[in-house]
């Protein structure tokens, strides 16, 4: 609701109107400011100009007198020379003493006051008094006077200095005069502006439709370096003082700079984030604290904008939704995920659809949960044992398939204690720092024989007939046929466990996977593109990928005994648009 108190404006339909004279205002006193400033400089430089004249004018009358008295010294010490000289002479010739010759002077000047009585009485003897006097002290070689001669070179000069000194340790600032009253001196005008939005800040955070006008005036104002010049915040507050409203004594709660509301006291609202943060249980070393940059700021304000503390303390200790990103580690599963994020694994699939079949290191997956209000971040020193990972050694055999790799020694993984920092937000992980790491069992290393030798595109043992495709075995014998009796669907060729099985035809891998797959176990089907599609199952290892293409003879795996199977042995099929052929028709055997 609108204020009618004096100083408080409505801001509806004149905001537009007051913010453009704010804004009118605000040019006018910076034009203001320059233009001080500009006069301050032209007084400075006019200044200068005289300073340095008057110490040209100094510096000339300075070297000229200390010319003169030099000649007058010089010419005195002569004198002085000569009289000494003199005196001796008379000393050791026996002449007239130095006595003598004062009892002389005497006698002349009181023979001359005789004269001067018997010629005009008293005034006579006052009028030659008064000239000796002058004489004596203002004559060419009088006291006075060559004092004076002596004396104003040193005065000048202190002066000079002085008035240097006065001139450099005098500054300027901008004097703020609000209703008459002197606020305080500022460095400059821009601090007016920050005050004013710290009284803003201040008074409308909870009536939005009021603002609090503080009209001020600047003035440039002369001060030497010892005064006091107040910065935004102490002129913010002198401007509150300074207004007709009700100040009260009160203290207003930041939060990441952003003010959140006016208490008296704010000792509730400091227990209650005490409490928040015992929740979070940290053992041993370690820390906990909010995230959220909260402070309290003491001071000056409205009070009409002052209210009770229970509105800041339900939102500092509601929850929030807030959507938040985990970026898939080495060694993730969905459930892994899930169970690490604090979520179920169908939450995980709602938020993330095509996680089942898309789990790539690096993804990024999007968790939206409920989390605190104010983040509390806790840090806590643990210890564990972890895995070390062994390295791996490969030779080559001649001997051996291309696409075959056979164990020679098996990788063992090693241990060591770890000593780690780990940093929690509301109770998730979200970084760890390995302060210390030590090896309490060395890893084996693992080596690795790889074949080299090149597949043979047919098997001349058995290509005494014309065929589609080749033999898909080096060697081995058909130990049951299609149909026999139990809806057999191809043929089993029987082999020993590891024997090579080869690409019937060129074409692209279809399907290669591991697992049951409806009684084939690990197989492969390869998309021959002319209709044709050929089946190689109960493999024990699979050699190539889905969606690869490999040649006719390629290794593609090895005879297993996986799946719905009875005794190692190869599970052909050839397939034509669907339908299950007899491979008998299509080999070369």
């Amino acid at each position: 609701m609108a204020k009618s108190t004096k100083g408080v404006n409505a801001q509806n339909e004149d905001t537009p109107k007051n913010q453009s004279s704010s804004a009118s205002e605000t040019a006018n006193k910076a034009s203001l400011f320059r233009e001080m400033k500009r006069n301050y400089a032209h007084f400075m430089i006019k200044l200068g100009a005289h300073i340095v004249h008057v110490a040209s004018v100094l510096s000339a009358s300075i070297a000229k007198r200390l010319a003169g008295t030099a000649k007058r010294i010089g010419s005195r010490l002569a004198a002085s020379f000569g009289s000494f000289t003199g005196k001796v002479r008379c000393i050791t010739d026996g002449h007239v003493s130095f006595k003598d010759r004062i009892s002389a002077k005497i006698q002349a000047l009181l023979d001359e006051f005789a004269a001067a009585d018997k010629e005009n009485g008293r005034r006579g003897v006052l009028r030659l008094f008064a000239r000796k006097t002058g004489q004596f002290l203002f004559g060419n070689r009088g006291l006075l006077v060559t004092a004076f001669n002596y004396a104003a070179p040193v005065v000048s000069i202190v002066f000079l200095v002085s008035l240097v000194r006065y001139v450099t340790n005098i500054d300027y600032g901008v004097s703020v005069v609000c209703n008459g009253q002197q606020l305080g001196i500022i460095s400059e005008e821009v601090i007016l502006t920050e005050a004013q939005n710290i009284v803003q800040d201040k008074i409308t955070y909870l009536d939005g439709n009021e603002t609090v006008s503080v009209d001020s005036k600047l003035s440039l104002r002369m001060v030497e370096g010892g005064a006091d010049v107040i910065d935004s915040e102490e002129l913010a507050e002198a401007m509150l003082k300074n207004t007709d409203q009700e100040l009260v004594e009160a203290t207003g709660v930041y939060l990441n700079g952003e003010l959140m509301g006016v208490v008296e006291d704010a000792s509730g609202i400091k227990r209650t984030l005490a409490d928040i943060l015992e929740r979070y249980d940290v053992e041993g070393e370690g820390d906990v604290y909010f995230k959220d940059e909260i402070e309290y700021v003491d001071g000056t304000y409205l009070a009409s904008t002052v209210t009770a503390d229970d509105g800041i303390i339900d939102l500092f200790s509601s929850m929030r939704t807030t959507e938040k990103y985990y970026i898939i580690e080495s060694g993730d599963a969905p459930i892994i995920i899930a169970k690490k994020c604090g979520i179920t694994l169908d939450e995980l699939v709602e938020l993330n659809p095509d996680i089942l079949t898309t789990c790539f290191i690096g993804q990024e997956v999007l968790l939206n949960r409920e989390e605190p209000y104010l983040t509390v971040c806790t840090t806590k020193i643990v210890e564990y044992i972890d895995s070390v990972d062994y390295e791996t050694i490969t030779t080559e055999n001649p001997k051996q398939y291309k696409g075959i790799d056979t164990v020679i020694v098996q990788g063992v993984e090693g241990e060591a204690e770890v000593v780690a920092e780990v940093v929690y937000e509301n109770g998730y992980e979200v970084g760890r720092t390995i302060l210390s790491e030590k090896i309490i069992k060395e890893p084996v290393t693992q080596e690795i024989s790889v074949g080299t030798l090149s597949a043979k595109t047919t098997n001349k043992a058995y290509s005494n007939r014309d065929g589609i495709f080749c033999w898909p075995l080096n060697g081995g014998y058909i130990s049951s046929y299609m149909g026999d009796g139990r809806g057999h669907k191809g043929i089993d060729i029987a082999a020993a466990k590891g024997t090579v099985i080869f690409a019937a035809e060129s074409g692209t891998v279809e399907k290669a996977s591991y697992g049951w797959n409806g009684g084939y176990g690990n197989w492969v089907v390869i998309d021959h593109g002319n209709g044709y599609k050929t089946v190689y199952a109960h493999q024990s290892n699979i050699l190539v990928s889905a969606g690869q293409y490999v040649e006719r003879g390629d290794p593609i795996g090895q005879v297993g005994n996986t799946g719905n199977s009875q005794g190692n042995h190869l599970h052909f099929e050839v397939r034509y648009y669907g339908t299950y052929m007899n491979p008998l028709n299509y080999l070369n055997y």
